[in-house]
Order: structure tokens, then C-alpha cells, then sequence
């Protein structure tokens, strides 16, 4: 018996440690964009994330300006530059605390949307 009670402990506080840290949730990345729009790599949580993020950002905004049904569409003009993709996603997704549990790419996508739509 004392045994099973040992292994059904283990067994939440190996879930809850895994579900403390989602890497797809805003509560990952923002700060990693954040370190990336302020430009302060020695904050850097681990040194490959803030470019990860710029590059989910830049893909996602290729994404919405390639749709031809027009569907999953944001309008961005020529000249704004990933750093200005990245910031507006770090700004709606800050205005928005209680979504940071979410996917980031989809609140990415949406942030994009909503401040260029179609």
C-alpha cells in the first residue's frame, strides 16, 4: 500500500513539473520575445529561443499574407520590419494576460490579424 501511495505521489509531481513549463503557451515565449524586442541578450533565458520566436513570428506573418481565400489574412505593409512584427505580437499578447496560457503562434496569428486586417 505504501508503495502505491509513493508511485501515485511521483506520478502528479512528475505531471505537475510537466505541465508547469508548455513551450507552445505564451507563458514560455513572450519572455523570450521580450528579450529579443528590448535587445538585452544577456537576459537571454537560453540563447536560441529569441530567434526562435522572431522566426515563428516572421513565418506566421508570411502565412497571413499569402492566403488566397482571404481567410487567415492580415494586410502588412512592405516596409515593416520583423523586429515591428515581433513587437506588436509582444504588445497584444501583454494587453491580453489572462490568454497566456494559450498557443503562442495562435496568439501571434491573431495579433498580426488584428493590427493589419484585411
Amino acid at each position: 500500500m505504501r508503495t502505491l501511495i509513493v508511485c501515485g505521489v511521483l506520478a502528479l509531481s512528475v505531471t505537475a513539473a510537466s505541465a508547469a513549463e508548455d513551450i507552445r503557451s505564451a507563458n514560455y515565449w513572450l519572455p523570450r520575445c521580450k528579450v529579443l524586442v528590448a535587445g538585452d541578450f544577456k537576459k537571454m533565458p537560453d540563447p536560441p529561443t529569441p530567434t526562435m520566436c522572431l522566426g515563428m513570428v516572421i513565418g506566421i506573418a508570411s502565412v497571413l499574407g499569402e492566403d488566397p481565400r482571404g481567410y487567415w489574412c492580415a494586410d502588412i505593409p512592405a516596409g515593416v520590419t520583423p523586429e515591428q512584427l515581433v513587437r506588436v505580437v509582444v504588445k497584444a499578447i501583454e494587453s491580453k494576460p489572462e490568454l497566456m496560457h494559450r498557443k503562442f503562434p495562435y496568439l501571434a496569428m491573431m495579433a498580426l490579424r488584428e493590427n493589419w486586417p484585411c
